[in-house]
């Protein structure tokens, strides 16, 4: 057996239904796609043949290879699509991001010595001094928001010491420093709650008066 000759290849263009309303005009000159500037025939004659084969379905033919009208359709988005931001804002992000990490390497600059003995022991114990002898003369609500305060400053100092622990020539008093200012962070927060609970019974058993 032999294999059968191939048939004739399928037109590209798409067919066209009813009687024409005018007479197909196919131009059947040379099209060169790929056509160098020195030919004549090139890319606008081969879309000229194109639309000139199925330009006699049209209601009105177009004459002219600019005025055939050609449907595309577009792609929809699906979901909602955010807008994109502009360039401005998202420098001053980074300019932030870069402000808020050379503030974190200065907090993380000090000598262990300044954190731990004047935040952290010097200034508690004002603090502490204030809180005692405020704690006959404050409302309860004063005296509370004092006492958070205290808290919130141990909190910051815990931090500091932590961060700071290795700005020190022996790595070992680093490592007590730590130790330490976490003790003192876990008695500051019993002490200002046994205040707190003593000052609402301040007037029953007030403090001696030298506070």
């Amino acid at each position: 057996m032999t294999k059968p000759a191939p048939g004739p290849p399928r037109s590209m263009a798409k067919p066209a239904k009813g009687a024409p309303m005018a007479p197909p005009v196919v131009m059947n000159e040379p099209c060169q796609p790929m056509a160098s500037p020195r030919t004549c025939a090139g890319t606008i004659r081969l879309a000229w043949s194109m639309v000139a084969v199925i330009v006699g379905a049209h209601s009105r033919p177009a004459t002219k290879p600019d005025a055939a009208s050609w449907t595309v359709e577009e792609a929809s988005a699906m979901g909602k699509v955010a807008a994109a931001k502009p360039a401005s804002s998202q420098n001053a992000r980074v300019r932030a991001a870069a402000r808020s990490a050379a503030r974190a390497d200065d907090a993380a600059a000090q000598p262990l010595w300044v954190v731990f003995w004047l935040y952290g022991v010097v200034v508690s114990h004002v603090l502490f001094g204030l809180i005692m002898v405020a704690f006959n003369t404050a409302d309860t609500a004063l005296f509370g928001l004092m006492l958070l305060s205290f808290v919130a400053y141990t909190a910051f100092v815990l931090n500091a010491v932590w961060r700071n622990a290795q700005n020190v020539g022996e790595q070992m008093y680093g490592q007590i420093a730590r130790y330490l200012t976490v003790a003192w962070s876990i008695n500051a927060v019993l002490v200002s709650g046994f205040l707190f609970l003593g000052h609402l019974n301040a007037v029953v058993t007030p403090l001696p008066s030298i506070f």
